[in-house]
């Protein structure tokens, strides 16, 4: 699979991705773009039972939005090949990464293929990270706010 796209599920309330009862093995190692869209109680994705940066390790593009109860993306630094981001209309997001979730990762490969990043109407943001992080291959960062 290389897509995978979840949208207007109003009860998911959270996205498991590694070792679950269901599938032991739902990492999705080759799925390059996935879309979360209007997944309204949505509150967190969590990598489960396997190390971090194996599962979605193919990821090229992420785009989540309309997700208001999503609190945290911090696993994104988790994604070694993520190159285009878009985040959009998420109002309980206040910190991209959340200090105290942080992953094991030197902070000069936080981002590393990373290019494009559009943050788009995240009304409680106040900032991408506490912690240093690097986006050494950013072509181009847009932030859009609606106005009031």
């Amino acid at each position: 699979m290389e897509s995978l796209s979840l949208e207007n599920i109003n009860l998911l309330e959270e996205l498991v991705i590694g070792q679950t009862d269901i599938d032991p093995g739902w990492c999705l190692p080759r799925l390059e773009s996935l879309i979360l869209y209007s997944l309204l109680a949505l509150q967190r994705v969590e990598f489960k039972g396997t190390r971090n940066n194996t599962c979605l390790s193919g990821l090229r593009v992420l785009s989540i939005s309309n997700c208001d109860k999503l609190m945290s993306i911090t696993w994104i630094t988790w994604l070694p090949c993520l190159k285009n981001v878009y985040l959009g209309e998420c109002d309980s997001i206040v910190e991209l990464v959340a200090k105290d979730e942080e992953p094991v990762l030197s902070p000069t490969s936080s981002f590393p293929r990373l290019k494009f990043m559009a943050l788009s109407n995240l009304k409680n943001l106040y900032g991408i990270s506490d912690s240093r992080i690097t986006f050494p291959s950013v072509m181009r960062l847009l932030v859009m706010v609606a106005p009031c």
